[in-house]
């Protein structure tokens, strides 16, 4: 999987579709795997 963050903008590839969603990067934030297994769920509650 690609772990790219790009001006707020988070892309990830999750049961064969491609999510492009914003998020809010707090400075501290450098584990973009634990970030991602965070965002999953909310990623599935917006489709």
């Amino acid at each position: 999987m690609d772990n790219k963050f790009k001006s707020g903008e988070y892309k990830s590839r999750f049961a064969g579709k491609d999510y492009e969603y914003k998020i809010f990067i707090p400075s501290f934030i450098n584990k973009p795997f634990e970030w991602n297994n965070i965002k999953i769920p909310l990623l599935l509650e917006e489709a």
